[in-house]
This record gives structure tokens, C-alpha cells and sequence, in this order.
């Protein structure tokens, strides 16, 4: 890949010093192929981990719990490590320069806070992270940390709020902060700048009246066309599916090797075809020319292969494909990762919708979004930035600016980094913390 100039110089800091960073930029930017580029030229011992299972198998990592045994349940900042320590594990750790988060606006801060007190008992070191360089991915302003009622009432005895820049060995360690400004997705200037207002909770009233005309409740009931619906709840995308599914001819069920979790299977366990079937692909095929995102209708079905007519106009041979959940080794003087386990399934999912929270990091040409329920902060963004147009999209209702969840202490935590160099330490913290009207803890 080509390198901006933003990346370049994330790239520098990766490379010759041991400093944390935190990579960002709006829907679209590259986040994704950067990291992927950083773990393929990168002369350091790297480990790529992430907050869930489906982030760790997509970023070709693992997921930060199984990593560090992070217990499930929330851990107070001071919690002793518990249970027992692993021989293969001080060789890891020690021999670790690097730790990449992908999906961090979704990490809670106890569990950086966990992190940094396993690294530090492993590497027998004491400063934050036990002297590894943390390098964080994501965009705070698309879809936060997912925290239940009762577990966020527990974790406000520790930190001021649920983002990992409440970690206090983050806060200890401190970070810089490279946003990445070129957007690849769109390039309809209009389109971009509108999404950058509603991404900050800037808009204008014309950006208000482009957004009214949006709606269209007949279209955005027509099933039967090549958008794809984008709900904000599970049960509108799969009640859509099942509908127009009807009565499915074909069953594939996923199957597994080894050691894999069938929770993280970014895949359906049990994927149902019909010829007709709207359908998306779910992983990238350069020869064929399809991309995780690409939509198209089933041609025709037989036992190891699936015809598929792109909306591009173009036909595609979908053939099973495994997916590796993989850990990490010391091989000689080197990081190895290795096979822990594998899941074999077709690439497909059923098209005709998805959640916004599945949709993320995907792009699409035609969508009808259906997002009446904005119960997250960047939800209807990250909705929205899905596809290449604004002529793409219709909704079936009026957006407002209720639509617009505001996280006032995003754009305090952004205030506070701008107006610090794009740096953020202890002192940082504390003026967020001034900023907002609230005490340090």
C-alpha cells in the first residue's frame, strides 16, 4: 500500500522509539489495511490482540482476555492477579516490544488496567505495561464499549467513565495520537464534510435539510432491491432475513478444528441459501475480485461450491474457506504465531440486512438504514459512513438531531488533546477532568 503521510509517521513512531500511540480517524480512513501493514513490515516483536473474539479473528490476532486471562467479570484498577502463571508466558511477555489493540473505542478501562499489571508482573518491570508499547486502534466516535446497567455502576467506583483513556496506567504511561485524514470511502467533499459534522455533533441546518430527504417509507420497505437494509437491532436485520429467505433449499453447517470458539466465528454457524438469495461476502478474494462487503444473488448451489452474480454485474465461485484463530509462540529469538484452531465455512451471510454494530469497517454502494433506536453514541454515524454516496442511502425516518447521541466527553477528550499537541499524560487527564466539572480519581 501507498502510505499517507499520517501513516508514515505512525509508522516512524511504531518503529524507532517505544512510545504509545493511539491511531484514529474518521469511517473510511485505512485504520484496518494500516495495521495490517504495520504486522506485515514491522522489525518488532509484535502481538495483535482485540476485545472480542470476531475483531481478533478479522485483525489476525487473538482476543485480549484469552491472551492475559483476563477474567470476565470487571477488575478494580488494584485487583491482585489471581490463579496460577505460566512458564510460556514469561517468555512471551519478555521477549514482547509491541502490543496492537484494534477496536479500542470498545476496550473498558479495568481491562488495560489488567493488562498492565499482568505485563508488569511477567516482565518483572514496573513501569506501565511493563515497558511495552502499546499502539491502540479505532475511532472513539463510532461504537463505544459495551457496558450493562449493573456493570457500569460498579465500574464508576473506579473510573470516571467506560474508555480505555480512563486506564490509569494508560494515563501513567501516556500517549501520542495520530488521526488519519484521508478518506478513502467517499469522495463526495459534501458528503465527507456532513459526516465529519454528525461524527462531531456539529451539524448545520443544511446538513439537516440533505438528511430530511433521506426518508423514503415506501422504498425503505422494498426488500426486493439490491441495498442492503442496516438495522440497530438483531431482531429488525434477522425478522428481515427470515422473511425474505422464506423456505431455504440449502443448510451448510460450519465446522470446527482444535481449540475454536464457535462464539467468534465471524461466520453463520448454520447458513441457509436458496437461488435468488440476496447475499454479502464476507471475506476478501483479489483473483475473483469481491471484498468483505461485496453484495450479490445465489446463482446456483452444489456441495463445495456457490455461484454468485455480483451487483457489479460480474459471476463469482464461492468455495468453502477457513478462518484461524491463532496464538502466539517465542520461536528462537522471534514471536511466532501459530494454529490454535480453525472454522471452515462458506464466506457468505445472508444480504438482505445487518446490524449497524456488524456493519462496521465494511462498505457498501446502496443502503437503507433503519435506525429509529440510536441507544449508543455512533450509531447512526457509523450507519451512515457506510456507504460510497449520499445518493446510496435512504432511511424510513425523518433524522433529527435526537438521532445524534452526543458524548460530550468525546469532544472533551478531544478539546484537551488538541489544545496539548495531540498528547495525552496525567496532566491531560486532569484538565479532562477540569473540563468536564468533575474531581481526579
Amino acid at each position: 500500500m501507498v502510505l499517507t503521510e499520517e501513516m508514515s509517521r505512525a509508522f516512524q513512531i511504531i518503529e524507532e522509539t517505544t512510545e504509545c500511540l493511539f491511531i484514529t480517524g474518521k469511517a473510511g480512513t485505512g485504520k484496518t489495511t494500516f495495521l495490517k501493514y504495520v504486522v506485515e513490515n514491522t522489525h518488532k516483536n509484535l502481538i495483535v490482540a482485540a476485545p472480542t473474539g470476531i475483531a481478533a479473528i478479522n485483525a489476525g490476532g487473538v482476543t485480549l482476555h484469552s491472551l492475559f486471562g483476563i477474567p470476565f467479570e470487571l477488575q478494580g484498577p488494584n485487583a491482585p492477579i489471581e490463579g496460577r502463571l505460566y512458564q510460556d508466558k514469561f517468555k512471551l511477555f519478555q521477549m514482547l516490544d509491541t502490543l496492537v489493540i484494534d477496536e479500542a473505542s470498545m476496550v473498558r478501562p479495568d481491562v488495560l488496567d489488567y493488562v498492565d499489571r499482568k505485563l508488569r508482573l511477567y516482565r518483572l518491570n514496573e513501569l506501565p505495561f511493563g515497558g511495552v508499547q502499546v499502539i491502540l486502534f479505532g475511532d472513539l466516535f463510532q461504537l463505544p464499549p459495551v457496558i450493562k446497567k449493573d456493570e457500569q455502576e460498579i465500574l464508576q467506583q473506579w473510573y470516571r467513565g467506560g474508555y480505555f483513556f480512563h486506564s490509569k496506567a494508560l494515563r501513567d504511561a501516556g500517549f501520542q495520537i495520530i488521526e488519519l485524514t484521508h478518506v478513502f470511502r467517499q469522495s463526495d467533499e459534501r458528503f465527507i464534510n456532513m459526516l465529519n459534522r454528525i461524527r462531531e455533533y456539529q451539524l448545520l441546518p443544511m446538513d439537516m435539510e440533505d438528511l430530511s430527504e433521506l426518508r423514503d417509507n415506501r422504498e425503505s420497505k422494498n426488500f426486493s432491491t439490491q441495498a442492503i437494509h442496516i438495522c440497530s437491532l438483531r431482531r429488525d436485520a434477522d425478522k428481515i432475513n427470515s422473511q425474505m429467505i422464506g423456505t431455504p433449499t440449502h443448510t451448510f453447517s460450519a465446522s470446527f478444528k482444535k481449540k475454536f470458539n464457535p462464539k467468534s466465528a465471524p461466520c453463520d454457524l448454520e447458513l441457509q441459501l436458496r437461488e435468488g438469495a440476496r447475499v454479502m461476502t464476507l471475506v476478501n478474494d483479489m483473483t475473483q475480485g469481491f471484498y468483505n462487503g461485496s453484495m450479490g444473488t445465489v446463482v446456483s448451489i452444489a456441495p463445495k461450491k456457490i455461484g454468485v452474480m455480483l451487483d457489479d454485474g460480474h459471476e463469482v465461485s464461492i468455495e468453502p474457506y477457513t478462518w484461524v484463530d491463532r496464538e502466539y509462540k517465542v520461536n528462537g529469538n522471534e514471536i511466532k504465531t501459530i494454529e490454535k484452531g480453525s472454522c471452515t465455512q462458506f464466506p457468505l451471510t445472508l444480504g438482505w440486512a445487518i446490524t449497524i454494530h456488524k456493519s462496521q469497517g465494511l462498505t457498501f454502494d446502496s443502503v437503507v438504514i433503519h435506525c429509529p433506536y440510536a441507544f449508543a453514541p455512533g450509531m447512526l454515524y457509523v450507519a451512515l459512513s457506510r456507504c460510497t454516496s449520499m445518493e446510496g442511502i435512504i432511511t424510513d425516518f425523518f433524522i433529527s438531531p435526537k438521532a445524534i447521541k452526543v458524548d460530550k466527553e468525546l469532544l472533551a477528550f478531544n478539546k484537551v488533546c488538541q489544545t496539548n499537541d495531540n498528547k495525552f499524560n496525567l496532566d491531560v487527564y486532569r484538565a479532562l477532568c477540569r473540563y468536564m466539572g468533575y474531581e481526579n480519581n
